[in-house]
Parts: structure tokens; sequence; C-alpha cells
């Protein structure tokens, strides 16, 4: 197995915490001999490890320590976390991800009262090395108490054998990720579709310096029985149009009434005017557009 799948910080969590409880045990200035842990299995007096790392028939009435590790979550949702970056800018950030979960800590001894202690003895190591530990494991983002749980027996065969006091931790751990730059991908397939809707008369009229366009036969409105029917609020926003020769669009600022509107235009600084006819002129020849845009977009296949 290569290095990078062989270790890992979330292997390396429960490998540092372990290492730690053996430090203290195997410690001649820390713990008492009938406690001394030895890498020794037929010397040791004391089972430290994860699980599944020794058989009862090892252990025997031998006490143990067994760390176990939970099932860890990322603490953000997005992939891009950016834990820092250069004053004001994007460039040389440091990317992580944080991942967190529960690690138990569990005391077994041949009594009650011997679990207890020994849960919080190491209570006591843990918060007065923290410090040191997150020295040692650079990769560890922070540990929360969770609780401690009540002594509980174990049974073999419906008898009480050995009693169990474990400890919850929350721990938070870093965890890089690989960026790998690719190439862009194209779109496959791109459709405009522009459906030009319009609505026209030939009696519309207009009054030489009057912002109103006028139309006797039309019937102006906002609702269902008027003709032609603008929506309200394309109407605020100005996007519908009065068209006399195809080209050149006057805005409908509103409808006054039934009848009449209020057209602007653009002068030739590009600045909107109000409508501003040079002549008297009846039956004229108009149409009112507005436009509906479909744009339909197949995106490129991505993992």
């Amino acid at each position: 197995m290569s290095a990078i799948l062989n270790r890992s910080s979330l292997t390396s969590l429960s490998d540092g915490l372990i290492s730690f409880i053996q430090y203290l045990f195997g410690s001649t200035d820390i713990t008492p001999g009938e406690y001394r842990w030895s890498p020794d299995q037929q010397a040791t007096k004391i089972f430290i490890g994860g699980p599944f790392t020794y058989s009862r028939e090892n252990v025997g009435q031998m006490p143990t320590i067994t760390v176990v590790r939970g099932p860890f979550t990322y603490e953000n949702r997005t992939i891009n976390n950016h834990l820092s970056s250069s004053a004001n800018t994007f460039q040389d950030p440091e990317h992580v991800e944080i991942l967190s979960g529960p690690v138990t800590i569990i005391c077994e001894c041949g009594a009650g009262d011997e679990a207890i202690a020994m849960a919080q003895f190491l209570l006591l190591e843990l918060q007065a090395n923290r410090v040191q530990m997150k020295k040692q494991m650079t990769f560890l983002h922070r540990l929360l108490w969770v609780g401690v749980s009540p002594e509980q027996p174990v049974k073999e065969e419906a008898e009480i054998t050995r009693w169990q006091c474990s400890i919850t931790l929350q721990c938070s751990i870093y965890t890089g990720w690989i960026k790998r730059e690719t190439g862009l991908d194209r779109f496959s397939k791109v459709q405009i579709t522009n459906a030009d809707e319009s609505w026209d008369s030939i009696y519309g009229s207009t009054t030489q310096g009057s912002d109103l366009f006028v139309d006797n036969s039309a019937n102006f409105g906002v609702s269902t029985t008027n003709d032609p029917q603008f929506l309200q609020q394309e109407l605020s926003k100005k996007w519908y149009y009065v068209s006399f020769d195809g080209a050149k669009m006057y805005t409908i600022e509103e409808i006054v009434n039934s009848k009449t509107l209020r057209l602007s235009q653009i002068d030739e600084n590009g600045d909107t005017v109000p409508f501003n006819p040079t002549e008297n002129k009846p039956d004229v020849k108009y149409k009112i557009y507005w436009n509906t845009v479909h744009l339909g977009v197949a995106l490129p296949k991505k993992n």
C-alpha cells in the first residue's frame, strides 16, 4: 500500500491518543507499577490499543484501555474552504477541510470503582497535556469534552466479570485536499430562441409636442378584458415599446387611460426624454412589442 493510503489524519488521531495513553502508563513518574504498560505483551500490566487489537484470552483479568473512533463528518459543506489567504486577494490560499466526530476511550477493569478512577485519571491528564498534544498532533483542530459514562458491568455468560467506564471526546481535525487543474469544457449545445410578440393597429394618432399617444380603437389595460393586455410587472419595468417603422422603439411609460399611452424616447445624447412628435398625425400605423427570450444550454457532464 502506498504511503498516502497507509497514513491519514484520521488514523493518526486514534494512534496519537493511544500513544499518549501508553506514555502515561509507561512512565514510572506518573503511574504505579501495577498499572505499568509495556510493548511486550508478556510483561505489560495493562493493555492499551484500538479495537480488536487484543483478545479476551490474552487480557485475562488485566485492565484495558481501548480508543474507539466514531463516524466523522465534514463541518462545512463547501469543497473549497479557505482557512486563510493573502490580504484582499485570493492568491496563495491554504485550503483545508475540517472533519469532526466522537472518540471514545473505554476503561475496563475488574471493579467499577477502579474503572471510574482510571477514567478520572485520564480526564485530568488530557486536560493537563492538551497544549502539548496539540503541538505534537499538528492536524488536530480542537478537542471538546462530551461526557463520562457511569460504570457499566461487562457480562460473560450472565456473570459480571468486569466493569467499564467510558470517556467521550468530540474531536475535529484538519484534512488537506488535492486541487487538480483541468481544461475548460465547452457547452455541448446552446440554443437561443427569440419569440417576437407584438400587437398592431392602424388607428394611432400623435399630437405635436405631446408625449401622449392615442388610439381610440384600442382598450389598453392590465386586466384580462383589455386588448391589448399589459402585465403590471413588465409594464413597471418598462419592457413594452411602440414602434412606427419597425426600427426605432419608444418606451411605454404608463397607461393614462384605456385609449392613451404615455411614451418616452432616447435623444441624441443617450438620455431618456418624453416622446416629442414633430407633427399632428392621425391614422398612424404602429406596433406594440414585447420580447420573450428562451435560453437552453446543455451542460458538459462533470463528476
